[in-house]
């Protein structure tokens, strides 16, 4: 969980106390680190003059003296002068907990490398998507339990309780300057304006969680409701404008701005999050109670290792089958009914007219199909028209795709067969 010993923003620089230099001497002792060694300070991510200061007992940058710590195995809590320390600016409600969380070891480097790697190749903005229940919000939680000391202050907002995008931004420069007498302007961009300053003159980690509560159920994927509009100007600005901040953002579809300003070396990024692993999965099913763990692999492909859907299926082997795995698979094959259906159902509640007959046409195989056959099929359709709804399927993280076509995954495709059936 996060460190309730530290109660906010950590000032800008921080120095060591007489005794955490004394810890720090038996860290690096251990290592064979000389006082000034190279690989210390480049491990660090510094400078040799950085490291001469901290054996100075002089103030450097909160980050530096983080890593610094890091880098030699000491706790930098343990080495710091708490007269350093100002409280912290933490709006944190709603976090979901992470004390039981599985594999993401890959993601969780990647993102880490993005948040608080090279000052020259960090990000702004991150937008992590996926389908819903893979587990995106947990991510996030996790990750920023992990990298929390390397910010001055966190703010986490669920979307799930919207307000205006003028509004939000109101509440994030009041949190960020502790000034209830700061006068705000009135227009949105100069609203953005104030904020991007105090997110360079703060280092923050903002989480805009579950996005796509604000995104129209109408139309093509990434299109945000009227009434939300400005939320795609601050995600586009902050994106754009330099600051030493990172706002992070988790939703099902991907928006325009995401896509036009994202890139490998860019300082905005998406990560689009795929199923558990093997071994992950595993863990998961395990600590549902299932027995049988030879059958395990077939309910994890079925499933694409989706966290909440293998939740799901775990309990309705052990109410319906006994705990059964080899029966329910010889039985069921892949079953949508309940909890999952339901589950089916919102997602695809969302999709545009034309969406859902691509889906249907998908569904009527297992085998990869490539745009020039779904545009025989759907002859009525103008190409224009059907390549759009098949990017905006992409986007929404609901079709699979490959060299050889587009895919459903076997749980979409299943329920859409139900409900053709029905």
């Amino acid at each position: 969980m996060f460190d309730e010993s530290i109660v906010g923003n950590l000032s800008g620089s921080l120095r060591a106390s007489a005794r955490g230099l004394e810890i720090i001497d038996q860290h690096r002792i251990k290592r064979g680190w000389k006082r000034q060694a190279s690989i210390w300070y480049e491990t660090a991510l510094t400078t040799l003059a950085t490291l001469k200061r901290f054996w100075q007992r002089e103030p450097v940058s909160r980050e530096s003296f983080v890593r610094l710590c890091e880098a030699v195995g000491a706790r930098w809590q343990d080495i710091v002068d708490q007269t350093t320390l100002s409280p912290l600016v933490k709006v944190w409600d709603g976090v979901p907990d992470v004390s039981v969380f599985y594999g993401r070891t890959a993601e969780l480097a990647s993102l880490t490398q993005w948040m608080i790697g090279d000052t020259s190749t960090r990000c702004r903005v991150i937008a992590l998507l996926g389908m819903g229940g893979i587990g995106k919000t947990l991510l996030v939680a996790k990750l920023a339990e992990q990298i929390q000391t390397h910010f001055e202050c966190l703010i986490w907002r669920s979307l799930l309780s919207t307000v205006p995008a003028g509004m939000f931004i109101n509440e994030l420069i009041q949190f960020l300057t502790d000034d209830s007498e700061l006068t705000i302007p009135d227009s949105l961009d100069s609203k953005i304006s104030c904020l991007i300053n105090c997110l360079e003159q703060r280092r923050s980690l903002l989480v805009l969680d579950q996005l796509e509560t604000i995104l129209s159920n109408d139309g093509f994927a990434g299109q945000y409701q009227e009434a939300h509009k400005g939320y795609s100007e601050l995600l586009r600005r902050v994106g754009q404008e330099s600051h030493n901040s990172c706002l992070v953002l988790t939703s099902r579809e991907k928006t325009p701005e995401i896509a036009q300003l994202e890139g490998v070396n860019l300082p905005v990024r998406s990560l689009q999050l795929k199923g558990l692993d093997d071994e992950a999965a595993r863990k998961l099913l395990r600590a549902k109670g299932l027995t049988e763990e030879t059958q395990w692999g077939g309910l994890i492909q079925i499933y694409r290792g989706n966290p909440i859907m293998l939740k799901m299926v775990a309990a309705t082997i052990g109410d319906s089958w006994n705990g059964n795995v080899s029966e329910f698979l010889r039985n069921s094959g892949t079953i949508v009914t309940g909890d999952l259906r339901r589950f089916i159902e919102v997602l695809f509640s969302r999709l545009s007219s034309l969406e859902k007959q691509v889906t249907i046409q998908l569904a009527s195989t297992t085998e990869p199909m490539s745009f020039l056959t779904l545009q025989q099929a759907l002859e009525q359709v103008s190409p224009s028209n059907l390549y759009e709804s098949v990017e905006s399927l992409v986007r929404r993280s609901f079709l699979e795709k490959s060299s050889a076509g587009f895919t459903l995954p076997p749980v979409v495709r299943e329920y859409i067969n139900c409900q053709l059936g029905e």
